[in-house]
């Protein structure tokens, strides 16, 4: 694995699912990627069709989701530099990626955020939370 954010997807939080038969009609096909997700897994590669990724919640899902694809295409233009200068990649050693799945890869388990010491800087009249804009307050 080749960067910090990746590791979310370290070790079982992983799979690639290899009996890619077309569109899912059943029943049996989801327990197949039920299976090779695994109790850990958060993310599958599924061969000649695309991503999977699952989460808590639809938000933490859909965030995997475009963390996987981002990742993916982070590895494929690594790739392509490493053969195209004859470098080799640089990969996040061992004890460095446990580390960080353990104590980064479990939304519950994130620390909140410490509480300010001094009011946000003014940046515009108007601020964003959650979807909604405001205006900002005198």
């Amino acid at each position: 694995m080749i960067n910090q954010d990746v590791l979310y997807f370290y070790g079982d939080a992983h799979g690639v699912y290899n009996e890619f038969g077309g569109v899912v009609l059943d029943d049996e096909e989801g327990e197949k990627l039920a299976q090779c997700l695994g109790e850990k897994g958060k993310g599958l590669i599924l061969l000649n069709h695309g991503l999977l990724t699952v989460g808590q919640t639809v938000d933490e899902a859909a965030y995997l989701y475009t963390l996987m694809e981002r990742s993916c295409e982070v590895q494929l233009l690594a790739d392509a530099a490493a053969a195209g200068t004859g470098n080799g990649k640089i990969l996040v050693n061992e004890d460095a990626a446990r580390f960080t799945f353990k104590a980064a890869s479990d939304p519950v388990r994130w620390p909140p955020p410490p509480p300010r010491k001094t009011p946000p800087t003014r940046l515009s009249a108007n601020f964003f939370i959650g979807g909604i804009i405001l205006p900002f307050p005198a």
